[in-house]
């Protein structure tokens, strides 16, 4: 933090808490100047959220190639499901170079859960819907004529062939509303790999929830 050309004894040390730190009083009249304030930065971990009663999960989908139809992979939250996600990032490979385009849409069809990234979530992972906490949001695919299904577009990546990408969030995504992925033009296959978030939504959050219908 570049304090040692500031402090020569723990008299100094004292100095550079109270004016750096709002320490009110020094921890100690003598402070060995051996002694440095730390910070430790450490990742944010699956196990944090668990804890305040969000859960995080994960699972891909594919989108074929199809003459004349926009193929869009998405994570929808249907109405009523009382909880609030928030899409952290989506990732894939290219087949064919191009550009990629997400936003909000409606919701499409059922779709399947995701799979629970917190080991203490019970369920089989190959197999989330066999048991355990399954995931409120679902994924789906979708082809559509004119243009992608998302309504609201929130960004685009030029994409290569053959190459890897991952796009960071976060989106949030309420009740009555999708998180689409597409191609900017038809007959393209896509393959999208997202992690999200659940968590209880709040009264207010949910009386400001749109809905695409």
């Amino acid at each position: 933090m570049g304090f040692s050309n500031e402090m020569d004894d723990g008299q100094d040390l004292n100095i550079l808490l109270s004016r750096r730190l709002g320490v009110q009083r020094a921890p100690s009249p003598n402070v060995a100047s051996e002694l440095f304030p730390s910070i430790v930065l450490e990742l944010e971990r699956v196990e944090w959220g668990f804890l305040g009663g969000e859960r995080t999960y994960e699972r891909w989908i594919k989108s074929a190639a199809t003459v004349a139809k926009f193929g869009s992979c998405g994570v929808m939250n249907e109405p009523g499901t009382g909880v609030l996600g928030v899409v952290k990032r989506f990732s894939g490979l290219a087949v064919t170079s191009g550009v990629l385009q997400w936003g909000y849409g409606p919701t499409v069809g059922t779709g399947v859960p995701g799979f629970a990234c917190d080991s203490r979530i019970s369920g089989t992972p190959s197999a989330p819907a066999t048991g355990g906490v399954q995931s409120s949001l679902r994924i789906n695919n979708n082809l559509n004529d004119s243009t992608p299904v998302w309504s609201i577009q929130l960004g685009e990546y030029k994409h290569t062939a053959g190459l890897s990408f991952t796009i960071q969030g976060p989106w949030v995504v309420a009740p009555g509303s999708a998180f689409w992925v597409s191609h900017n033009t038809a007959d393209k296959e896509l393959s999208v790999a997202f992690r999200w978030t659940e968590r209880s939504a709040n009264s207010s959050e949910l009386q400001s929830a749109g809905s695409f219908e």
